[in-house]
């Protein structure tokens, strides 16, 4: 029969790094035995030129030679390993093995950047279970307020509502005594319900049971969850709450106490307190409001929807200070336009009286209701900043 020519196997491989790698190890122990001998000889050597009692140089003499037949004795038979093992022939499934060397098995051991590359997927792989794991039921669960996976306990009345907005609007019902309505106050929730397997535990983003993440956005001074990050949540400090918006997109007035946009920040007139105070119109909290809040010239704020009502009804003047909400001067114009397309009747004309005679609120009726004019003032344009408030 002719010579077996086939390539070597991987298990031939695998046997013949094992082979090698044992017998680099013997090589490598007998260097560090022959190693030790040399420092225990020089310890020696120092100890007898020190050592003043002659029969204690002597005993180190005798320990050190005992020590130093025994290592010879060691070195000797890993060499006489080492020799067995280079002229044994290994029983390998290929008898070509005559042009394999160690640098073709070598070759075949995977390299760092490759042990590295292997890790990196290992851990890829292990992150992207982690990930499908946090990502079960998302955007599927929540209320009308917030899609979040998770429900909390209030810790005034100890009961379980999808959200602070769901409390306070079942607690303040007009139904319910007056005398037990309140608000959740929100910083001292403890404790939340995981949506999917209902695991009461205390505030934090995952589940401590199934791992899933309850909000992608998650503050846990607000203790507030949210998977619908597109609305660009922040934690303002100044606020003391989470805001929407992007925090790249508002500046916080110190003065107003409240965020505003950054396009009024060197243009809006401050006023104290701004926005800590109720909406004239609707007598809603603006600084917790969810809806959208308007800043007027006067630096006043309202309720967009408030103000949209008003201008329905004709109403232009700010509620708090009667300053008007927009430029008014082209109304203005046109009335003055309408004053002098209507001649002076016959038998009040050159008819002079002196102004300081007339009350001042008779002369402001005269103005209003003498010169009103039916033209339209439903397409005047509010150019008011609005401040999205959702929290």
């Amino acid at each position: 029969m002719g010579e077996d020519t086939r390539k070597p196997t991987m298990s031939d491989i695998r046997e013949m790094q094992h082979h090698f790698k044992y017998r680099q190890s013997l090589v490598e122990l007998m260097l560090s035995i022959d190693k030790m001998c040399g420092i225990a000889f020089l310890c020696v050597l120092q100890v007898v030129r020190r050592c003043v009692c002659a029969q204690m140089k002597i005993q180190c003499l005798i320990a050190f030679s005992a020590f130093a037949i025994s290592s010879i004795v060691l070195i000797a038979s890993i060499m006489g390993v080492v020799a067995v093992l280079h002229t044994e022939s290994l029983q390998l499934d290929c008898k070509d093995t005559k042009h394999v060397t160690e640098k073709d098995v070598y070759n075949h051991l995977p390299s760092n950047e490759e042990r590295i590359l292997g890790e990196e997927s290992s851990q890829s792989t292990d992150h992207q279970k982690i990930n499908n794991l946090r990502e079960r039921g998302y955007m599927e669960y929540g209320c009308q307020h917030y899609r979040r996976r998770c429900r909390i306990r209030a810790p005034c009345c100890n009961e379980i509502f999808s959200c602070r907005h769901c409390h306070n609007e079942a607690k303040n019902n007009i139904d319910i005594d007056q005398k037990h309505r309140h608000d959740i106050p929100r910083h001292q929730v403890k404790q939340v319900i995981c949506s999917l397997c209902e695991t009461e535990q205390e505030v934090q983003q995952n589940c401590i049971n199934c791992g899933v993440c309850m909000g992608k956005y998650f503050c846990g001074t607000c203790k507030l969850f949210d998977d619908d990050v597109s609305k660009k949540q922040y934690h303002c400090s100044g606020c003391g709450i989470c805001r929407t918006g992007g925090c790249e997109n508002v500046f916080h007035c110190y003065r107003c106490g409240c965020c505003y946009p950054t396009q009024m920040k060197n243009s809006h007139p401050c006023v104290e307190g701004a926005m800590h105070h109720d909406c004239p119109i609707c007598f809603e909290y603006l600084f917790e409001s969810v809806n959208d809040v308007l800043v007027l010239p006067c630096g006043h704020t309202i309720h967009k929807s408030c103000l949209n009502e008003m201008r329905e009804h004709f109403q232009y003047a700010c509620p708090l200070c009667s300053k008007s909400v927009c430029d008014m001067s082209m109304i203005w114009e046109k009335f003055d336009m309408e004053i002098a397309a209507t001649p002076m009747p016959e038998a009040y004309r050159n008819k002079m009286r002196a102004v300081a005679d007339l009350p001042i609120h008779l002369g402001v009726q005269l103005r209003v209701y003498k010169y009103t004019s039916p033209f339209d003032l439903s397409s005047l344009t509010f150019d008011l900043s609005s401040v999205n408030l959702g929290s």
